[in-house]
């Protein structure tokens, strides 16, 4: 009988220090974010957000969040880490499986690893590239995959119970809320993050997720 095993990448989700605006005074802020937690954690910020109104967009896929904020389609995301954002084609199972000493890759190779950063593969895993979203569907075909938290606990995975590798809480990989850089400076940053910021919030995050979802704060 053919056994296989799998490993599902949990996406650690943490407060966020980056800057938050609005276009005008009084204006709702759209935040676009991913189906799952991201979602669900908003909903519980917006309520307490109530000097500044927000508008939660969900989008189904990794790129189009960033794609909208850059036309200004949305004021903010909340969906992805630093390394992802600083290129959005990064690999984080990579760095994951070199961390857990699986495989190394080439020094200095930072954030952004490709299968050619490979310098030793032991154990001779292949590799094959899917999207997010369809990683939990692949887990019929292959003997492991990198699934991150939301598209996990949607396919009925446990975050918890059944990964056979985690990312570590702290790291580069919390999640953040990105904004466009001309905006950084506006004076809306203490209602979203101070609201993000709550015991109510992170209690919400405790009790939902159960620690398939950490806040930092």
């Amino acid at each position: 009988m053919e056994t296989k095993m799998s490993f599902r990448l949990p996406l650690i989700l943490a407060t966020v220090l980056a800057a938050w605006s609005a276009a005008a005074s009084g204006e709702t802020i759209k935040i676009g974010v991913t189906p799952g937690q991201h979602a669900q954690i908003f909903e519980a910020v917006k309520p307490i957000a109530t000097k500044q109104g927000l508008d939660i967009i969900e989008f189904s896929d990794y790129v189009v969040p960033n794609a909208a904020l850059d036309a200004g389609e949305i004021q903010a995301n909340s969906f992805q880490n630093q390394p992802y954002l600083d290129n959005q084609k990064a690999d984080r199972v990579l760095l994951l499986l070199r961390d857990k000493g699986a495989i190394k890759l080439k020094d200095g190779t930072g954030f952004k690893p490709t299968v050619l950063d490979i310098t030793e593969n032991p154990k001779k895993l292949k590799f094959i590239e899917v999207d997010a979203a369809q990683a939990p569907r692949a887990l019929d075909d292959v003997d492991a995959a990198a699934i991150n938290t939301n598209y996990a606990t949607q396919a009925g995975l446990d975050p918890v119970k059944d990964p056979i590798l985690r990312e570590d809480p702290k790291g580069p990989y919390v999640n953040l809320i990105a904004v466009r850089a001309a905006d950084k400076d506006r004076p809306w940053v203490k209602i979203p993050v101070d609201s993000y910021h709550t015991a109510e919030v992170k209690e919400f995050v405790l009790t939902k997720f159960k620690g398939a979802v950490l806040p930092s704060w």
